[in-house]
């Protein structure tokens, strides 16, 4: 795998934009060689448990999402939903997150994710948390 050298502009600085272009590169990376080589997913599981396990722990993604809505896949808001308990099934162009006692929410998989379905998301993760303790 081979990136070229990523910038963000000085003026979007501070804004998560270039961890977000790394994140697609090598997602995209990850999955152009999942398509070559059919019937492995093994790259797509090595990224996520890398990014998602060694990267960030839950705690500093749900923190990231509260100070910064924009530019989240639905990916990031997947793992959260493992992390808590949270069931997800994607139907189409929706994912619906459901839970016993919380409730249901359905987001669209925009990429990125309009940045008021992270905020529903993030009420939604809090009620979650709420509800186990």
């Amino acid at each position: 795998m081979l990136l070229g050298r990523l910038a963000v502009d000085k003026s979007a600085h501070g804004r998560h934009i270039g961890s977000g272009q790394l994140r697609d590169a090598v997602l995209r990376t990850v999955q152009a060689a999942d398509a070559a080589r059919p019937g492995s997913s093994s790259l797509d599981h090595w990224y996520r448990q890398r990014y998602h396990v060694n990267v960030a722990n839950a705690g500093k993604i749900l923190s990231r999402m509260r100070n910064n809505p924009r530019d989240w896949r639905i990916e990031d808001l997947k793992v959260l939903a493992n992390r808590y308990g949270i069931n997800h099934d994607q139907t189409g162009s929706h994912v619906t997150f459901r839970h016993p006692v919380v409730g249901r929410l359905t987001v669209p998989a925009d990429r990125p994710i309009q940045p008021i379905y992270v905020r529903k998301f993030v009420q939604f993760v809090d009620s979650v948390i709420e509800e186990q303790q």
